[in-house]
């Protein structure tokens, strides 16, 4: 009798096997040749499928930017704006200063990059998160595709609304998340937006203290909402996929994200204020993944949040009169931001702990990343700017094709 060896394939998600010694992978050479699979940034869900024979694939997933809004101009010599001695929300200005109408631009999205372990033949669910809408003096700016929450409209059509927050840009399987890039959050009069948070990280904070929208956690629970202090107004918290953030001030005035499954994210809480109160966001798996609605029967109306995913959570809207914004829906892998309170204010991103919405000015905060466990080549940063959501997904035949593996059986010879 002699044992003979015969190679076999085996893909990544297979079972063990009676007789059979599985060879493992371990991470390709740094320099692999690549062979692109898919590569996007036009904002929405795309389906997209594992080639045969192949167990690992290497995502790079760039968050969408946050919209933007706008400070306006000190004009006499004797005024001092909202900026003055802030250098974060565009030029400082103090008393006797004059200085033009400028930009203040949202939060920059993350970009991570990872190989991970993927089933042969399956397939894979893409979301490319998209930018924020940026404010005007009717309306505060829509959240991006990918859980973007809504901002916050202006007082008067002096100012410029708030910006929508940037939806995050996820690659899924049918049941789980493998990597999460968060998007940024949309800038306030006062503030820019928070940017999304590298691996491990938080997302940024849309400013400086209470007011500020929070950055969701690195964990997957969505950032609290902004607060001004006098139980007057507050910005939804964001939707997280495994803990939703309390909305912001006391009652909550905002409303409070939604938990998420493990797997799919909660919807982000509206933005509201004291006569009107911001709904809380649905928990992920309960809604139909639409937008949260803003107030529509305000004058200038609340904008919308973001769309999410189906199975996704619903964003809260507000109550008639309000002009806060919506939070976002969540999906596979993602939360909901949450909506931004009145007064040009900048809603939080998509996350996959969402960002919650400001209050007073202030910008929304940034959502946090993720990449599943056991992923190699790990890397991220922050974009340099807010712009379109990107993912591109590649493999090498010669480092990602599934093990074989060794069967070893007895061969009589008589």
């Amino acid at each position: 009798m002699r044992w003979r060896v015969a190679g076999v394939g085996l893909g990544a998600a297979a079972t063990t096997l009676v007789g059979v010694a599985v060879l493992g992978v371990g991470s390709g050479p740094a320099g692999a040749a690549a062979t692109p699979l898919f590569s996007s940034s036009a904002a929405g869900t795309t389906s997209v499928s594992v080639p045969a024979g192949i167990c690992f694939v290497t995502v790079t997933s760039d968050g969408g930017g946050g919209g933007s809004s706008e400070e306006t101009g000190s004009t006499s010599a004797g005024a001092q704006d909202k900026n003055a001695g802030d250098a974060s929300g565009g030029t400082a200005s103090t008393p006797g200063t004059v200085h033009a109408a400028q930009t203040v631009s949202g939060g920059a999205g993350a970009s991570v990059t990872a190989r991970v372990a993927v089933a042969a033949g399956s397939t894979l669910t893409v979301v490319v998160g998209g930018v924020g809408g940026g404010g005007s003096t009717t309306a505060g700016g829509t959240g991006g595709f990918g859980g973007g929450g809504g901002g916050g409209a202006s007082a008067s059509t002096s100012f410029i609304a708030g910006g929508g927050g940037g939806g995050a840009s996820v690659v899924a399987t049918a049941t789980a998340p493998l990597v999460v890039a968060g998007g940024g959050g949309g800038s306030g009069e006062a503030k820019a937006g928070g940017a999304g948070g590298m691996l491990g990280q938080p997302g940024g904070i849309g400013g400086i203290g209470a007011d500020a929208g929070q950055g969701g956690l690195a964990n997957g629970t969505g950032g609290g909402g902004g607060s001004d202090g006098g139980a007057d107004r507050g910005g939804g918290g964001g939707g997280g996929v495994n803990g939703g953030g309390a909305g912001g001030n006391t009652g909550p005035v905002g409303g409070n994200g939604g938990s998420g499954t493990g797997a799919v994210g909660g919807g982000g809480g509206g933005g509201g204020q004291l006569s009107d109160p911001g709904l809380n966001g649905t928990a992920g798996g309960s809604g139909s993944g639409t937008p949260g609605a803003g107030d529509t029967a305000a004058s200038p109306a609340g904008a919308a949040g973001g769309s999410g995913t189906a199975g996704g959570g619903n964003g809260g809207g507000t109550t008639a009169g309000s002009d806060s914004g919506g939070g976002g829906g969540g999906g596979i892998g993602f939360g909901g931001g949450g909506g931004a309170s009145v007064f040009e204010t900048g809603a939080g991103g998509g996350g996959y702990g969402a960002g919650s919405g400001g209050v007073e000015g202030e910008g929304g905060g940034g959502g946090s990343s993720f990449a599943a466990v056991g992923a190699t080549n790990l890397s991220s940063s922050t974009l340099s700017g807010p712009s379109a959501g990107l993912v591109t997904i590649t493999y090498d035949p010669a480092t990602d094709s599934c093990a074989p593996a060794l069967v070893v059986a007895p061969e009589f010879t008589g």
